[in-house]
């Protein structure tokens, strides 16, 4: 049997900020994602959530990290997400980011601007298949209406960009924009 999606109080370590950033019906399904081991980022992925503020808010919440959900007993310390594998999760997100200023202060750029794409493993669209068809088992008329077209329609590398892409930036002093033509390429 299907849950159903209802409003349901939950324990969150900011009070107040999931209730800015989730809507009502979304804190379920939330939930339950963090309890199969997404991170914070990706849990809200999966929510459908597009706009970009949301994940450099709840990324940037000092109370808890990115890798942390709601519900912490449910998660073994130290496992990546189940999502993103880690890469949207310290030390994993901070290891990136100097790996590719690394790179690009090292070959000395003139480019006020850069973009980054990234080249994923297959592995990374197997997960979201897998955690989509769980969603829309588990929630089939949330589905439909967050997910209409079938798809996570913020992937694991938007996500990254919204939330590390500005800190890349600073590190590297240049300005992200996605249509720079110094564009980076990262295989993980």
């Amino acid at each position: 049997m299907a849950n159903k999606v209802e409003n349901k109080s939950l324990s969150f370590n900011h009070v107040g900020l999931l209730d800015q950033i989730i809507s009502p019906t979304n804190k379920l399904v939330y939930e339950k994602l963090t309890e199969l081991g997404c991170c914070k980022l990706c849990a809200l992925r999966f929510c459908g959530e597009t706009a970009m503020n949301p994940y450099k808010i709840l990324y940037d919440t000092k109370t808890s990290q990115a890798g942390e959900g709601i519900n912490e007993s449910k998660k073994v310390a130290g496992n990546p997400c189940v999502a993103c594998l880690g890469m949207l999760q310290p030390p994993t997100c901070d290891r990136i980011i100097e790996e590719i200023a690394n790179a690009m202060t090292k070959e000395e750029y003139d480019n006020p601007t850069f973009n980054v794409a990234f080249t994923l493993p297959v592995s990374f669209y197997l997960r979201a298949h897998s955690l989509l068809v769980f969603v829309a088992n588990n929630f089939p008329d949330y589905f439909k209406t967050n997910h209409p077209v079938g798809v996570v329609t913020v992937g694991v590398k938007e996500a990254w960009k919204y939330v590390f892409a500005h800190k890349l930036a600073k590190r590297i002093n240049k300005t992200f924009h996605n249509d720079a033509s110094l564009k980076t390429q990262v295989d993980i």
